[in-house]
């Protein structure tokens, strides 16, 4: 079975706080993979690392990480396909997607000073 998934990003910028006569707008072209499996999950990030098993994909084009919390952030760790070694702090409120990540090696997700919950999505076959 084949899921559909689609990111898209739009900026606006405006002097007015409900975007009205923007100064500069742009629709970047949609990424829309055609993935195989999609998962979805609400996660409970604790200050010791949590591994992300995500082993039963042999692709993963697209992981997508929303921390909620108010006042922490969050470090994500993760391999992608071109056999690096990443870490990227999500703040409190933040996001972060990627592309190209390597399934073979679990991400990580490490709270700061208190257990943060966060949003996760990961897209490939």
């Amino acid at each position: 079975m084949t899921d559909y998934l689609k990111a898209e990003l739009k900026l606006t910028h405006s002097e007015n706080s409900d975007y009205t006569s923007p100064e500069w707008q742009s629709n970047w072209d949609d990424y829309e993979p055609t993935p195989d499996e999609v998962r979805t999950m609400k996660l409970e990030v604790d200050t010791s690392a949590v591994a992300l098993d995500i082993t039963d994909f042999s692709t993963c084009s697209l992981m997508a990480i929303k921390n909620t919390d108010a006042a922490n952030f969050v470090d994500v760790t993760w391999d992608d396909t071109g056999g690096n070694s990443n870490t990227q702090r999500i703040p409190a409120g933040g996001l972060l997607v990627v592309s190209g990540v390597d399934p073979s090696v679990n991400p990580t997700l490490t709270a700061d000073t208190a257990a943060c919950v966060c949003k996760l999505a990961f897209a490939g076959s």
